[in-house]
């Protein structure tokens, strides 16, 4: 996904675009925990988290990567999900 080292990406370009947005780093690992969440409401399982992730069985996902989603950040990631679909 990235062509450089992910620190190098991190010190370079994420934390600046935050800081310069007011917005705070989280690390990578929140962002993992962002995806598995979000891939869990997207399929309904914890199978594509867990495959993504690349943890040896769907409890590491369940237990620590997939969190409860409240009802307003469902309608855009119904949006989101519509946007980047390809069609077949």
């Amino acid at each position: 996904m990235f062509d450089r080292d992910m620190n190098t990406i991190a010190s370079k370009v994420i934390i600046p675009t935050l800081v310069k947005n007011k917005l705070e780093w989280k690390g990578f690992h929140a962002g993992r925990r962002g995806l598995g969440t979000i891939l869990k409401q997207l399929t309904g399982n914890s199978t594509a988290g867990r495959d993504v992730l690349g943890h040896t069985d769907e409890v590491v996902t369940r237990e620590h990567y997939e969190k409860a989603l409240l009802q307003s950040v469902v309608a855009p990631l119904k949006l989101l999900e519509a946007k980047v679909t390809v069609a077949t």
